[in-house]
């Protein structure tokens, strides 16, 4: 009888592996022991995202926070009136004010913006564990270096690190309210990337695996500095004509970037790349958008600045671009024009004067 049920339970677990794939498998491997909760590093508006994603599919989530009195209302009541106003958090979102309790868990998911990332994850250095993994929401270009954020990780915690990066189409507050997204998750281990998918996948969040991690990145970096043209072109008044030949140029720009940096150019039409681009550049709820839009309108940055109470990624990327420019010794008029416009004082308008006077072929 022993035989018999042993027997049966073998054919069971055959037929269960040829219907439904090896991802159910590895769900029930997520989904047991192995995974039971993650560390999540930063409680602005798209760790909060994610970090009630993960909740929503069953896992503790382990939230470091480096405002205490954030970490204390997330507690106690389950809210982030500070980044996420309007939305009740899941009880198993448990905030921390010491990294340590967080970044020692076997999965960490940091979303911490690319200017302060260096620094929180050197902080992290004594909890690393080989065996850890490590999922990249970032998107940026550090300044001084260059690096983008798995680099930094790379060069602070390990050259051997194991990681994968999450980037797409996915504004915060549409993943909140549950929106159907799909996203682009990449790693050098196909493995590790089909983890992370499974971690986050349900029936209204979808992620499709690739290997282009630098394109990835680059895609979510980029991206950025396009929303802000496009909205210093809104800002300004720009005809509907004029808007889609400054966003044609600038998408072609990007490509031409992210091709002499590496990407493939699969990544750059997926949605890490177009996709991204499109969400970002089309307004909506962007700051890169917004505040683009307000210095079209004329208003000076440093105001903008002040009364936002925020400094967009695509900001700080600007003078990461004029920097890859020089370096790689291209010639991309509209991208080194916005940084004239935004830290050398030339007109706003003059954008539009590049490709008015642009030579047909």
């Amino acid at each position: 009888m022993k035989k018999d049920v042993c027997i049966f339970l073998f054919f069971l677990g055959a037929i269960h592996s040829f219907c439904y794939g090896d991802c159910d498998i590895l769900l029930m491997k997520n989904k047991g022991n192995k995974v039971k909760s993650i560390g999540m590093i930063g409680e602005g508006a798209w760790g909060i995202a994610v970090a009630s994603l993960l909740a929503e599919n069953g896992y503790h989530v382990s939230l470091w926070c480096c405002e205490k009195d954030v970490a204390q209302q997330i507690n106690q009541e389950h809210k982030n009136n500070r980044y996420m106003p309007g939305y009740e958090l899941s009880p198993h979102i448990v905030a921390h004010v010491d990294l340590k309790d967080v970044a020692c868990h076997d999965w960490v998911f940091i979303s911490t913006p690319t200017k302060f990332f260096r620094d929180v994850v050197t902080k992290c250095k004594p909890y690393y564990r080989m065996n850890q993994r490590w999922v990249i929401l970032s998107k940026g270009i550090e300044n001084e270096t260059l690096m983008l954020p798995s680099q930094i990780l790379e060069h602070v915690l390990s050259p051997r690190i194991h990681y994968a990066v999450l980037s797409g189409p996915s504004f915060a507050h549409g993943v909140m309210d549950k929106s159907v997204t799909g996203v682009n998750i990449a790693a050098v281990d196909h493995s590790i990337a089909e983890d992370v998918a499974i971690l986050v996948r349900n029936a209204w969040f979808r992620p499709f695996v690739i290997d282009d991690v630098l394109g990835t990145q680059l895609g979510g970096a980029l991206k950025n500095v396009v929303a802000f043209l496009m909205g210093i072109v809104n800002g300004l008044d720009g005809s509907d004509n004029t808007r889609a030949f400054l966003f044609t140029r600038a998408w072609q720009e990007m490509c031409a970037l992210s091709r002499a940096l590496g990407a493939q150019e699969k990544t750059l039409f997926d949605l890490a790349g177009l996709g991204d681009l499109f969400l970002t550049a089309s307004g909506g709820t962007s700051r890169n958008f917004a505040v683009g839009k307000l210095f079209g309108r004329g208003y000076a940055l440093t105001r903008i600045l002040d009364e936002t109470g925020f400094t967009p990624e695509g900001l700080n990327t600007i003078k990461t671009v004029q920097d890859l420019i020089r370096k790689y010794d291209l010639v991309l008029p509209l991208s080194q024009q916005l940084y004239k416009v935004i830290f050398k004082g030339q007109s706003a308008s003059s954008l539009i004067d590049v490709v008015a006077h642009e030579s047909a072929l």
